[in-house]
């Protein structure tokens, strides 16, 4: 459902299967997958591998690489907190926080995670576009307009538009120019055709106008995939899902 004039995306999903989180840990100890390594809210990133995985009769915990500087990360970090991203046996971006139990000289022990977020198909990542993003497009009459984007995707988009404005659901657009900002430049993209496939009504009295593309070269898409990525990866760093 929409909310308010912005559709909530369904960019990961949430593993908290205990048994699921388990065999991750092993398939990521067992295969000394790589990982970032972060400290939210300080600038300490490091790589690191996964060790070890030790069962307790209290905890399940973590044995990853010890690496320089850790220390001074974790008297930053008052709760311990630390994050690893990593991929996994499917080439799946994955990301999880957790707790600092200890260091030594084996390396850093941490809790296993009670959930684990894995980023869902990339053709499909929607996120929303910042303020200020605007669709330009030729409609059916072949008359040029520019409206406010509202989210995006592989597959396609949505933008808002007032009442009454002529457009139909199954009226192909053409000759699309996206227009992103970004923190030091804006994202061009140009997108030949695309198909409207739904019209909804927005709390604002705006209309949502969902599109699908009909036709888009591969670089443009891969690049449209590498921004949906690229956004969503840190906004969830942020929030800490």
């Amino acid at each position: 459902m929409p909310f308010g004039d912005r559709m909530p995306d369904q960019f990961y999903e949430n593993i908290t299967n205990i048994e699921s989180i388990l065999e991750m840990i092993r398939y990521l100890v067992d295969s000394r997958t790589l990982a970032t390594v972060e400290f939210p809210g300080t600038r300490y990133t490091r790589i690191i591998s996964f060790l070890g995985f030790i069962e307790t009769a209290r905890n399940p915990y973590l044995l990853v690489d010890k690496v320089k500087g850790i220390e001074v990360a974790l008297k930053r970090s008052p709760h311990r907190e630390v994050s690893f991203e990593f991929r996994d046996g499917e080439k799946v971006p994955c990301l999880f926080k957790t707790e600092v139990i200890g260091t030594g000289p084996e390396g850093i022990l941490v809790k296993v995670p009670k959930a684990i977020q894995r980023i869902q198909k990339r053709e499909y990542y929607r996120v929303e576009t910042p303020l200020g993003s605007e669709i330009t497009f030729s409609d059916v009459s072949g008359k040029k307009e520019t409206e406010m984007l509202n989210d995006l995707s592989g597959k396609g988009l949505s933008f808002l538009i007032k009442k009454g404005a002529a457009l139909k659901i199954g009226d192909v657009l053409r000759n699309i120019r996206l227009n992103i900002p970004q923190e030091k430049k804006i994202l061009h993209v140009e997108i030949p055709r695309a198909t409207i496939r739904n019209m909804e009504p927005t709390k604002s009295g705006r209309i949502l106008v969902g599109v699908d593309f009909a036709e888009i070269a591969q670089g443009a898409r891969d690049k449209i995939i590498s921004y949906v990525f690229e956004r969503h990866r840190s906004t969830i760093r942020k929030v800490g899902r």
